[in-house]
């Protein structure tokens, strides 16, 4: 390694590990980390007054000399066809400018290299790499649309995404768990698409995963991702140097190549944080941080934060082990288990009453599930959305929701037939779909609208029930008449066979 790929090294290491300590904090440790060396001091500050207006940087460890990129790119300027328009953020390495696209008349995020003395190597090792990110077509990974160079600048254009990154999100207002594991999923989803593409991230971390306003998840910055399968980029030089600490596996730590696995260190890492709300590993430099990593395994997540279930504990362990090898084998196995975590399987219902049994008794039920079933098992999925604009998240029956929450429903048979969903109170009996009242083709899964908690507080009766063949008594949408309401009541106090059912008992302030 040479003397300024070390200096690099040096200066990254204090940024990295002053950018996870609070403003007070973090001053006494630069002026104890560069004491004696001015210039080191004023590199690693100026470097920070950056760092903190942008949501992700440019994350490349330079061979040759790194020249600071001083000229800012005002309104107006154009780099190919590309008009600045706005300032978006800066850091360590690199600007991001909003920009219009004067060829295609839309928008996009440039990202503008603030390395300037890279050699052609590093040039044409970046381009490479964007190339390979461009490459992904994935709706949870942000699209390139080109990497660029005009006026010797180099730059990455982007579609533009308006959102809060989880850095954000987790350092303001926390949502729920349910809602950060839904992120989770959607990030493992779209990792799982670029790892099936030989593609691996290598510097996951909550500022590269954003939440769109729309609620869909993005993750960011493949600036270092690596081709899995590529030869002639494994030098312990180039491990060494790539990648965040905090969120850094143990083999990459100690110099080896990062392949698919980091990336599911790097995701369990994540998990940990959002369940028991302080990272893993945490040291009071980077040193001390991939020490920690390396060496010492962190208390479960359930022993800090009893909301946290041992199913999600236990997964996360898993993807904390020390050894590649004894992490799950995949960011798409890894995916499903947050999967059947935010949506548990019929098995873990708190009740069963059998076909027969009266589901309607007075004070029978309590807050949760009923089941009853004559057919295959039936599974579903609640999804809950609290404004507009908002992510959906993976709800579930004990949740409290409140007036003006929406909810939907996705429903599962293990075999194909016809799904409905009814409400019921002690005047009334609707069914709210299918909405249409036509007869239906058999589906082995469907999804619902979305349903609007009203203004009276209380507990939403809702009944999911599927039927091999086609129910007349209760395909037809709205509110039941007298008579049409009784044969309803009689049938869901017993099932017929053929059919299965649930009552979801949903609880609203």
């Amino acid at each position: 390694m040479g003397p300024e790929a070390e200096r690099w090294q040096v200066v990254r290491e204090i940024v990295e590990s002053a950018l996870e300590l609070s403003t007070d904090r973090r001053i006494a440790y630069v002026a104890e980390a560069t004491v004696g060396d001015a210039e080191l001091a004023a590199e690693v500050n100026s470097l920070l007054e950056s760092a903190e207006a942008t949501a992700t940087w440019i994350d490349r460890s330079p061979i040759g000399k790194v020249q600071p990129f001083t000229q800012e790119l005002a309104p107006g300027r154009r780099l190919a066809q590309y008009e600045i328009t706005d300032k978006l953020g800066a850091g360590g390495m690199g600007v991001v400018y909003l920009a219009k696209d004067e060829r295609l008349d839309r928008l996009a995020a440039l990202k503008v290299l603030t390395s300037l003395g890279e050699t052609e190597e590093e040039r044409r090792r970046f381009a490479r790499e964007a190339r390979a990110a461009s490459a992904l077509n994935h709706p949870n990974i942000i699209t390139i649309y080109e990497y660029g160079c005009a006026d010797e600048i180099d730059f990455i254009a982007m579609e533009y995404i308006r959102g809060v990154t989880l850095a954000q999100l987790l350092k303001q207002h926390p949502p729920p768990l349910a809602e950060l594991l839904e992120i989770a999923r959607q990030t493992a989803k779209a990792l799982a698409s670029a790892h099936a593409a030989g593609i691996v991230h290598r510097d996951l971390k909550p500022a590269n995963i954003m939440i769109a306003d729309g609620g869909l998840v993005k993750v960011l910055d493949f600036g270092i991702a690596k081709l899995a399968r590529q030869s002639g980029d494994s030098s312990t030089e180039h491990n060494l140097l790539m990648g965040t600490p905090t969120y850094m596996a143990p083999e990459v730590a100690q110099g080896e190549t990062a392949d698919a696995r980091a990336d599911i260190f790097a995701l369990g890492v994540i998990l940990y944080e959002m369940a028991a709300k302080r990272r893993p590993f945490q040291g009071k430099d980077a040193m001390a941080t991939l020490t920690k990593i390396v060496n010492e395994d962190p208390p479960r997540v359930d022993s800090i934060n009893p909301a946290a279930t041992r199913q999600l504990a236990d997964l996360i362990a898993k993807c904390l082990a020390k050894k590649p090898e004894a992490r799950l084998p995949s960011m798409t196995e890894l995916a499903e288990k947050l999967e059947d975590i935010l949506a548990p399987a019929a098995t873990q219902s708190r009740r069963w009453l059998l076909a027969g049994a009266s589901a309607l008794a007075a004070g029978g039920l309590t807050l949760g599930i009923s089941r009853w079933t004559t057919g295959p098992a039936l599974r579903y999925e609640l999804e809950a959305q609290k404004e507009p604009g908002q992510l959906p998240y993976r709800a579930a029956v004990t949740d409290t929701f409140r007036a003006g929450w929406k909810f939907r429903l996705r429903l599962y048979a293990a075999q194909p037939g016809f799904f409905y969903v009814l409400t019921e109170t002690a005047n009334d009996v609707a069914v709210i779909y299918p909405l249409s009242g036509e007869a239906a083709q058999p589906a082995g899964a469907t999804v619902t609208g979305w349903y609007v908690f009203d203004q009276t507080p209380g507990m939403e009766r809702v009944w999911v029930i599927w039927s091999e063949k086609p129910r007349e008594l209760i395909a037809k949408p709205g509110r039941a008449d007298q008579t049409r309401d009784a044969g309803i009541r009689n049938l869901l106090t017993r099932l017929p066979a053929g059919m299965a059912g649930e009552l979801l008992q949903l609880r609203h302030v």
